[in-house]
């Protein structure tokens, strides 16, 4: 997530904002500066990954399990 400029609070709508913005900026077709593809790949991989944390604490909630950072039990919800 410091790779899009957030905290682990994020909201779905704030990390694809975040990620368009730095997107457009850094995406190798906008930008033909050299660096920009391997900058582009790590804005792309925490994107995916911040996606894919944030449904999986979507999918805790909806079973009532919490999140791991909610203080519940490490046993309880699997973490």
């Amino acid at each position: 997530l410091s790779v899009l400029g957030l905290t682990r609070s994020a909201t779905t709508s704030e990390i694809r904002k975040a990620y368009r913005n730095l997107a457009q900026k850094w995406h190798p077709d906008l930008n033909p500066a050299k660096d920009t593809t391997s900058a582009f790949q790590s804005i792309k991989s925490a994107y995916d990954s911040a996606m894919h944390n944030a449904s999986q604490d979507v999918a805790r909630r909806q079973h009532g399990r919490g999140t791991c950072d909610q203080g519940s039990s490490s046993s309880a919800n699997g973490c």
